[in-house]
């Protein structure tokens, strides 16, 4: 009986003690989103982008050329000051979110980006517990009380969370899709809900290029087949909108995507991160951005030959730190590698000696930004120290399995 009613005092406490946590972790988050960081020019700086984007969709001209969007741009406003003429460089899929947005006033319009935000924020908090929980192969984090308050306090509270949702950015918004996409079909077998998250990520293609092919190898035609329609049927929304024909209108995208890479994103700059970005800041002559997705796309068929000696949980966290550090990321953009975190957690939630590493790491990632030469670099050090430690610990983890079966 004393022990029945120590076992419960003790999932008491725990329990309190998570749920404290949570709720700390959903304070810092309002307070980067919406607290501390609300005054400057930085607040709600790529929502108005959207929004314009939409005016002009809405008066049938094209966001795309730069002309139009900065007229369009100076006539509203409460961001004509803001605007630095950067292009607009998002696919015609955006379209109806930002058609949408448009549609309302400039206030409601922007209240609603920072409620799907903070929706995303938390479903990827979420999504993170059921990749642990929800694992192919139940490990002791499975059933850790432990996962379902740390994994979702990590997310919220990480700095970025709160300026994604600050900036008005889709960042966390696909990566919910994203994350959803392959949850629901890869550990749910449910392909149509699958596809059509798959098909909204599109909005931000970059980061479903190694999961598309991934799916591609694994022969998922159902999501593929679904993904293709609603990002087909997004696209043609888009350019239909515009009064020039769909070829120029591609071509005037592809030409402001190239454009804002140059000016906004280009490599060894300070808001983009991974190994190749490291490189060309001390003076290294790195390959194109094309020439390395070409290079990870190899390695990625590659690992999908070989793809019995690592767990299948660990897939999709392999895949995104992987492009994550070795091609072009943003460092604001880390949020996204949820399932990079879910799946470490599966390996080292029961090996207490690898904590205090784990523990360095995201003190590094969560280190504020004092310095080009000190964070990014540092942090795209972590993420690849972090891919090695997954790709180990998965691969040993599959070895001992199979021993054990031998044996």
């Amino acid at each position: 009986m004393r022990s029945f009613i120590s076992q419960l005092r003790g999932q008491y406490l725990s329990n309190l003690l998570g749920m404290l946590v949570i709720i700390t972790a959903v304070c810092i988050l309002l307070a980067f989103s919406l607290g501390v960081n609300k005054k400057g020019v930085g607040g709600f700086y790529d929502f108005s982008y959207f929004y314009i984007a939409g005016k002009c969709w809405l008066n049938h001209q094209s966001p795309y050329n730069l002309y139009t969007y900065t007229n369009t741009f100076n006539s509203v406003k409460e961001v004509s000051s803001i605007y630095r003429h950067d292009p607009f460089a998002y696919p015609p899929q955006i379209a109806a979110f930002c058609v949408l947005l448009a549609l309302l006033d400039f206030s409601s319009a922007r209240i609603i980006v920072i409620a799907l935000n903070l929706i995303a924020a938390g479903l990827l908090a979420i999504l993170a517990v059921k990749l642990v929980t929800d694992a192919e192969k139940p490990r002791p984090a499975s059933s850790m009380s432990t996962t379902k308050w740390l994994l979702p306090s990590l997310i919220l509270a990480y700095h970025s969370t709160g300026i994604l949702v600050w900036m008005g950015q889709i960042t966390l918004m696909i990566g919910a899709s994203m994350v959803g996409a392959w949850y629901f079909t890869i550990n749910r077998k449910k392909f149509l809900l699958g596809g059509l998250l798959l098909g909204l990520s599109t909005m931000k293609p970059q980061y479903l290029i190694l999961p598309v092919l991934w799916l591609f190898l694994e022969r998922q035609w159902k999501t593929l087949i679904v993904a293709s329609i609603v990002s087909f049927a997004l696209a043609v929304f888009g350019l239909l909108m515009l009064s020039n024909s769909p070829i120029y209108s591609i071509q005037e995208w592809l030409q402001a995507f190239s454009e804002y890479q140059t000016r906004r994103n280009a490599m060894g700059g300070d808001q983009v991160m991974g190994l190749p970005s490291a490189l060309t800041d001390v003076g290294l002559n790195i390959p194109g951005l094309s020439v390395l997705i070409i290079g990870i796309a190899v390695i990625t068929i590659v690992l999908w030959f070989n793809r019995s000696k690592f767990g299948a949980d660990d897939i999709f966290g392999i895949l995104l730190s992987m492009q994550f550090s070795l091609t072009y990321s943003k460092f604001l953009e880390i949020p996204l590698l949820v399932p990079l975190l879910s799946g470490l957690w599966l390996h080292i939630a029961h090996r207490k000696k690898l904590w205090v590493i784990a523990i360095v790491g995201l003190i590094i990632l969560c280190f504020p930004r004092s310095g080009y030469n000190l964070t990014p670099h540092s942090r795209t050090f972590v993420i690849f120290f972090a891919l090695l430690a997954l790709l180990f610990l998965s691969y040993h983890q599959v070895a001992m399995e199979h021993k054990n079966r031998a044996n």
